[in-house]
């Protein structure tokens, strides 16, 4: 299987991960400022919840 996911990010992007806590919404929004900020991107991928048990 290939990925189109690049194993470094590119200069000046932002990573940030959202998972569902209250604070998730406040990171995801600072996470866009500081891309806007750097002039980078911030990227995102489709995640899925952790298997229970």
């Amino acid at each position: 299987m290939t990925s189109d996911i690049p194993t470094r990010p590119e200069p000046g992007a932002v990573i940030a991960g959202v998972d569902g806590s209250p604070s998730a919404g406040t990171a995801a929004l600072w996470a866009a400022a500081e891309a806007d900020r750097r002039g980078g991107t911030l990227p995102t991928r489709p995640t899925r919840p952790p298997r229970a048990g």
